[in-house]
């Protein structure tokens, strides 16, 4: 059986939850995306989008990554479906 006793300390002991961060490149035309800190045992948790209908898995990590989208494209983040988390949308990178 797996210990989550490190995740769940983790969410007990920080004041908020898994913040998320989004930059939109607007000039690129993507999505870049990170967890604002490590997140125990969150290695493989991904994140779903609906883009148009059509759902997407992101496996953010520590590091910026990227989404391409399409201008006036419509991004929903599918929280329900995945872990807890805090949605920033960040001016600057």
């Amino acid at each position: 059986a797996k210990d989550y006793s490190p995740l769940l300390n983790w969410y007990l002991d920080e004041q908020k939850p898994p913040q998320l961060l989004i930059f939109m490149d607007r000039e690129n035309d993507k999505m870049l995306y990170k967890w604002n800190k490590e997140i125990p045992l969150i290695e493989n948790e991904m994140i779903y989008i609906d883009v148009d209908d059509t759902i997407i898995e992101l496996d953010p990590s520590t590091t910026y990554q990227s989404y391409s989208t399409t201008k006036g494209q419509k991004l929903k983040f599918k929280i329900e479906k995945s872990i807890y988390y805090e949605i920033i949308i960040q001016k600057e990178k």
